[in-house]
């Protein structure tokens, strides 16, 4: 795993538990305005969780690349 993969993955995991606190707590909440805050907070940190699994794949493709091209100038 690189260093960038490492640091996505850590940012994947966070982003993931805001989310999951958001989404445990927002049924609690009984003003609408709050509610729909969180709903939008909840989408907004989903769209960047969907973000950054796609740099990932980017990143992991490309390192997955560059190590089939390094096994075959061996």
């Amino acid at each position: 795993m690189t260093n960038t993969t490492h640091f996505l993955t850590a940012a994947l995991i966070h982003d993931t538990e805001c989310l999951l606190a958001i989404l445990r707590t927002i049924n609690d909440v009984e003003d609408t305005e709050r509610q729909s805050f969180l709903v939008d907070a909840a989408e907004n940190i989903g769209s960047n969780l969907l973000s950054k699994l796609q740099c990932n794949e980017a990143i992991d493709d490309a390192a997955s690349s560059d190590d089939s091209k390094a096994g075959e100038t061996e």
